[in-house]
């Protein structure tokens, strides 16, 4: 399809200008890394990978214990020992008794219906024909789910220059009117995610931007990215740590005037589990979020929906109906493939996947001469996708710090008010999350109605359900 089509009923790219300098090269050649590992199939790399992320957990016993299923179709990840239980069985403190004395104990009592019981103690087996078995018979598995982007060291995040003008590149000057824009804050996005740095500093450079980007998001050592946790504070930062940055970049890119919420869900590795998703869910939309993003995705036994994020959605769909209800934006996956992955299956959420420019092979002019893009062979497709667009080559705001050696023999150096270069579907989704924001506050929308306008204006994508959407351009193939 072409997107410059598209770009006729609503345009966004080109609204805040971006600069290609002479490392440009070196950002495709970055980038064409990012690639492989998004593409590749390879079991064995994939098993080695997720072997040592499990590893490195073992002492950390606030944290899911991962046990890997279904390996010879798309990964299923539980939480190993771990089920969840519906708050109300739980409540009886005969139950509570009987659980406690096979090794049970609450590691979590959200607001979603269910609470989160670990057993660091006991098998199984060695909970049969006791008192407990059938209480447990009742739980269901924790099922992980994880942020849909390239991880540290195996192809992103690669450190760039600010792709902004000098001009623009402090935030306030980046927010200025360059569009008709309404006065005033915009609508409250909220980010579920890694969190987001504080303001404290725990043996690395200083936590907070300089230039002004997301200075006006609340911190709070509840939404904290941790950056350097696991196995332990190294000097060095985690899998995933910054991920929860760079997403909340890109939402203030699309849409400055935005008042972007951050909730901690995923740790610094990038694994979230059901319920403390669903538990960010409601917390998300009692603070005020009618638009909520979620770059993380999960894969369950039977492709069934995860209970505790299955209840979370249906009681806010259930409660905040017409002008109040609530626009969920999530990321489709990384699974090249028709893969159902939560939460972006639900029917109400918004699923968004990643395009990939095409070339016009007689003309050899690429898609951002030509416009023509076409589903990245690396995003996860199928009948819930509602969106598309651009998430290879994304640049956005990132985190202050230093790659582990352990993930790179080469590893990068993220410096203060850093900026870098990454791909996946999680870089997707905020771009739809901060279109809806703007359209929200440019034309006094509410959130559902700004959907509307994004999907009337979308571009059709060939032998795909959704509609592509030309918003960040992303670094262009070579």
């Amino acid at each position: 399809m072409n997107l410059d089509n598209a770009r006729k009923g609503y345009a966004f790219e080109g609204d805040y200008s971006e600069v290609y300098d002479d490392g440009l090269a070196h950002l495709q050649e970055r980038l064409r890394h990012q690639f492989a590992e998004l593409e590749s199939t390879d079991a064995t790399k994939d098993a080695a990978t997720i072997g040592f992320l499990r590893g490195r957990r073992c002492s950390q016993r606030d944290l899911a214990q991962i046990e890997v299923s279904n390996t010879t179709t798309a990964r299923v990840l539980l939480a190993g020992r771990e089920i969840i239980l519906r708050a109300d069985v739980w409540s009886d403190e005969r139950v509570q008794d009987d659980l406690r004395e096979v090794g049970y104990n609450i590691r979590g009592e959200g607001s979603g219906g269910f609470v989160r019981l670990v057993n660091n103690r006991s098998h199984l087996n060695a909970i049969r024909d006791t008192a407990a078995e059938p209480i447990v018979a009742q739980g269901l598995p924790n099922t992980l789910g994880v942020t849909a982007s390239v991880g540290k060291g195996i192809g992103g995040p690669d450190p760039v220059r600010s792709p902004l003008p000098e001009a623009s590149r402090n935030f306030h000057n980046y927010a200025l009117p360059g569009v008709p824009q309404a006065h005033g804050a915009g609508p409250i996005v909220a980010i579920i995610d890694t969190g987001i740095p504080g303001k404290l500093e725990d043996g690395l450079p200083t936590m907070i931007r300089r230039d002004g980007w997301l200075d006006d998001v609340p911190r709070s050592e509840s939404n904290r990215d941790l950056l350097d946790y696991l196995p332990h504070r190294d000097g060095y930062l985690d899998h995933q740590a910054g991920h929860g940055t760079f997403v909340a970049g890109i939402v203030q890119r699309v849409a400055p005037n935005a008042q972007i919420r951050v909730y901690r869900a995923a740790d610094t590795d990038g694994f979230a589990d059901d319920v403390g998703i669903a538990d960010a869910l409601r917390r998300a939309v009692e603070d005020g979020a009618r638009i909520i993003n979620l770059s993380l995705g999960m894969v369950t036994r039977d492709n069934q929906p995860p209970p505790a994020l299955a209840a979370a959605i249906q009681h806010i769909t259930d409660t905040y109906r017409d002008d109040d209800k609530v626009v969920m934006v999530a990321a489709a996956g990384n699974f090249t493939d028709p893969t159902t992955c939560w939460p972006a299956a639900f029917e109400a959420v918004e699923a968004v996947g990643a395009l990939m420019e095409t070339e016009d092979v007689e003309n050899r002019d690429s898609a951002s001469q030509t416009g023509a893009f076409k589903p990245a062979s690396w995003s996860n497709r199928g009948k819930y996708l509602n969106f598309w667009t651009v998430a290879e080559g994304v640049r956005s705001t990132f985190v202050t710090g230093y790659e582990s050696p352990v993930f790179d023999n080469d590893p990068a150096v993220f410096p203060e008010n850093a900026w870098v270069l990454w791909s996946g579907t999680s870089f997707a989704a905020p771009q739809i999350a901060g279109a809806v924001a703007r359209i929200c506050h440019e034309r006094d929308k509410t959130a559902p109605e700004a959907v509307e306008i994004l999907r009337r204006h979308g571009a059709a994508v060939e032998n795909e359900v959704g509609k592509a959407v030309r918003i960040l351009s992303g670094i262009p193939r070579r």
